[in-house]
Formats: structure tokens, sequence, C-alpha cells
């Protein structure tokens, strides 16, 4: 989810609310190696999870639909401040 910081480093405080209703969600990721890597350069995933949550459901579930927060219990990876998050969601949903 965009954050603060978002904000600060596009110097506009309104930037991730506007970030958020695109609903353009990813993953941003850390370089640990300096290298190149341009278009049609061969990636390989490594692990898929055997689960459906992506980083598109949390943002819309989060945004949108606190309806559905029980799929995310399903990520077993899911952080622990996601998982707080979606297990106080379905309790309010189911109480």
């Amino acid at each position: 989810m965009p954050c603060f910081k978002l904000g600060i480093r596009m110097e506009d405080p309104s930037f991730p609310r506007a970030f958020a209703r695109a609903a353009r969600w990813g993953a941003y990721f850390a370089i640990p190696e300096e290298g190149e890597l341009g278009a049609g350069d061969a990636i390989e995933v490594v692990e898929r999870p055997d689960h459906d949550v992506s980083i598109s459901l949390i943002g819309h579930v989060y945004h949108h639909a606190h309806d559905r927060a029980a799929e995310l219990l399903a990520a077993e990876a899911l952080p622990d401040g996601w998982r707080a998050w979606a297990t106080k969601m379905t309790a309010h949903v189911e109480g």
C-alpha cells in the first residue's frame, strides 16, 4: 500500500491517496546487487505460493471489500500486521 513516504518522494502529500485510487497495486523490489537488466531479459520465478492471495487482492479488500478479508488469511506468509487486520475485519463481518 502506498504510504506517506511515497508522498514525500513525489513532493505531494496527496499522492498516496491518488495512487491508491488508481489501484495500481504491485510489488516494489530492492536491488541487492548492481547489474544490468533490460526489456526482454529473462527472469525466473523461483517460488509461487499455492493460494490466490495477490497484492491486487489485498489492495482491493483493504480499500473496497472488507467483507472479503477472510480470503487474505489463506496466505501463510501474510505479514503479521495484515493478518491481524484481516482477522479483525473477518470477526467484524461475522460478528
